[in-house]
């Protein structure tokens, strides 16, 4: 049995620096967009999760936390 299912996205938490750095650029990628692809989420909740990603990487940098390995 897995952790997460397939429809409920991964904390943050789970992801190392690199994952999450991926991550964060493909979120400004996709939102630099003028217009997005009929798959993706709204602009919305592309921007709240581009902020909560935004919000890890400062904690774990205030925290000290960051993986040695960018």
């Amino acid at each position: 049995m897995r952790d997460h299912d397939a429809a409920e996205p991964r904390p943050l938490s789970d992801f190392d620096d690199w994952a999450l750095t991926k991550y964060r650029e493909s979120l400004e990628t996709a939102l630099a967009q003028a217009e997005l692809p009929r798959y993706m989420l709204p602009r919305e909740q592309l921007q709240e999760q581009l902020e909560t990603v935004l919000a890890e990487q400062a904690e774990r940098e205030q925290t000290g936390s960051a993986d040695a390995h960018p």
